[in-house]
């Protein structure tokens, strides 16, 4: 079975919103893979050299998943480029670990490909190995034993790229699922009367596009935001939405919706016109 993180190939092109720590990890919802994922620097250093695996991040990513049904699961990291320059490391922290708190990794692999003497790059979690952990350097060949996960558990898994550049995709394998993403539903741009002080700008309740996108389904918020990275991120949200006056004409705003129990979410987006007023 195949999954996916929520949101597309455009995030990970965008270093803007390349989370590189814990607390700004990548929640993943859905049901296919990821591409084109970026690993460009780190924020605070979250990997203790007390990890079976030694090392620590120096090129990272942080992704979140939260399993909707139990079961195996496994992936298979597979970087960009198959120069055996380019080496991959990966920590797994879970199920009662928090980013305050994150302990030690259950499952990690920091084998160096070129010590290793290995023929690719690859790195994951399979079925066949027997070991739960391995490196670093020459130790191991990259690969170790997946997991076996059960419903509503929350793990943290750490990537990162100590050597070399590019980006990598991530397949994951095995039986348990995430949980699927909310769909927003299209809402509409919203017109407005200009300022008489001001010209071009004018007041919008952006909360008459709530109940529009969110459509029949439960358990969703709506926060809105002036640009699509912080959507995504989720910082720095709008914080009178009922009041808002835009800073240009036209203006995109961007609404995400979430899902209060899953942490899923969608995010599309709509503009704000101003109408002149004939004075």
């Amino acid at each position: 079975i195949k999954f996916i993180i929520l949101f597309f190939i455009f995030l990970f092109t965008s270093k803007s919103i390349s989370q590189t720590d814990c607390v700004d990890a990548i929640i993943i919802c859905g049901d296919a893979n990821l591409s084109g994922l970026v690993t460009e620097g780190i924020g605070t250093q979250e990997i203790s050299s007390f990890n079976a695996c030694a090392s620590g991040e120096n090129n990272s990513i942080w992704l979140k998943i939260k399993f909707k049904t139990g079961g195996t699961f496994g992936f298979l990291i597979t970087p960009e480029t198959t120069d055996l320059v380019i080496d991959f490391d990966f920590w797994i922290f879970g199920p009662t670990a928090s980013c305050s708190n994150l302990g030690t990794a259950i499952r990690c692999s920091t084998t160096n490909p070129l010590q290793a003497s290995q023929l690719d790059n690859l790195t994951g979690m399979n079925e066949t190995e027997t070991d739960v952990s391995e490196g670093p350097g020459p130790d191991g060949n990259s690969f170790i034993h997946w997991m076996n996960v059960l419903p509503n558990e929350v793990y943290y898994i750490a990537i990162d790229r100590p050597r070399g550049f590019g980006n990598f995709s991530i397949a994951w394998t095995g039986t348990a699922t995430f949980y699927t993403p909310p769909v927003a539903e299209q809402p509409n741009d919203l017109v407005n009367c200009d300022n008489t002080t001001n010209p071009s700008t004018a007041i919008f309740d952006l909360t008459a596009n709530s109940s529009i996108t969110i459509g029949n389904q439960t358990n969703l918020i709506a926060t809105y935001f002036t640009n699509y990275s912080d959507a995504f991120t989720n910082t720095l949200p709008i914080q009178n939405p009922n009041y808002f006056q835009n800073t240009s004409n036209p203006q995109k705003i961007f609404i995400r919706i979430t899902n209060t129990i899953t942490g899923c979410f969608d995010v599309t987006d709509f503009n704000l016109n101003v109408a002149r007023k004939d004075y």
